[in-house]
């Protein structure tokens, strides 16, 4: 799939945005953090900080929805009073208050027990030396991509996974070399996206995403869009290890996270000018 002109791109995204009251949201790990070999190790790119910051004084919310803890989150990119959106729309932070979705709190000892076995078979299976278990709290993954054997390290995670999962009565998805396990409730980027905009009354929206979990908050700015009057915008974020699928269910796409940072600048720019 050839990519649109990046000032196609900024006229889509510009359009959306001047739509007040208006949000820019991105998910954080593969849109404005390059992907790195372990999260902890991940950390905004270049720039992206400070167009965030710029861009809160432009529109009504700017935030991120990802699926990393809301704390995790909120600390890596470090913008005071953005909306934090965590656990992949199971936890909220946002003007100094922290919420918990009240239904996925029933699952929390069986998901910290899946997380254990989970850590149990890594430890002993060196088909899974390298695989970081990630426990957090509201739901876990499984990160694979130092393992010898990543397709094989998957189809292992995958199986066991999808056994203590149907066990536990959760529920198992995919994302950018990872496994992760989530309460059975009907919570993801998607739904956070249509409350994020049902909460503020938005007219517009620009979403960022680059992975198969954020095709949920795509197909939502689509709803949206079709429901009411309102100009929503989904960028996907491109780079070699892009499902097709992520690309076709935005309305459009840019070549990576630098070309990402570099559209938010610009975006920025250009509503600052409108202004003046």
């Amino acid at each position: 799939m050839s990519l649109p002109s990046t000032s196609e791109t900024l006229d889509r995204a510009l359009w959306a945005a001047s739509h007040h009251p208006s949000a820019v949201i991105c998910d954080i790990d593969g849109t404005i953090s390059a992907i790195a070999p372990t999260p902890d190790l991940a950390r905004l790119a270049d720039g992206a900080r400070e167009a965030l910051m710029e861009l809160s004084n432009l529109v009504e919310i700017v935030g991120v929805v990802t699926g990393r803890s809301a704390y995790d989150a909120a600390t890596m990119i470090d913008v005071p009073d953005a909306l934090v959106v965590g656990n992949h729309g199971m936890e909220w932070i946002h003007g100094g208050t922290h919420h918990v979705h009240p239904d996925v709190i029933p699952y929390q000892a069986t998901l910290a027990e899946t997380m254990t076995e989970l850590a149990r078979l890594a430890a002993s299976d060196d088909r899974l030396k390298g695989a970081i278990v990630e426990d957090k709290r509201l739901s876990g993954s499984v990160h694979y991509r130092l393992t010898p054997n990543p397709i094989v390290a998957k189809e292992l995670l995958l199986d066991a996974a999808g056994s203590l999962a149907l066990h536990h009565n959760l529920r198992v998805t995919e994302g950018r070399m990872v496994v992760e396990i989530r309460p059975p409730v009907h919570v993801n980027k998607g739904a956070a996206l249509q409350r994020i905009a049902e909460d503020n009354a938005l007219l517009g929206m620009v979403f960022f995403g680059d992975d198969v979990t954020d095709v949920d908050g795509f197909r939502a700015l689509q709803m949206l869009r079709d429901a009411r009057n309102f100009a929503g915008i989904s960028i996907a974020v491109a780079d070699p290890e892009a499902r097709p699928e992520v690309i076709a269910a935005a309305d459009a796409a840019i070549d990576g996270v630098e070309a990402c940072v570099r559209l938010l600048e610009q975006l920025a720019m250009e509503l600052q000018r409108s202004k003046e």
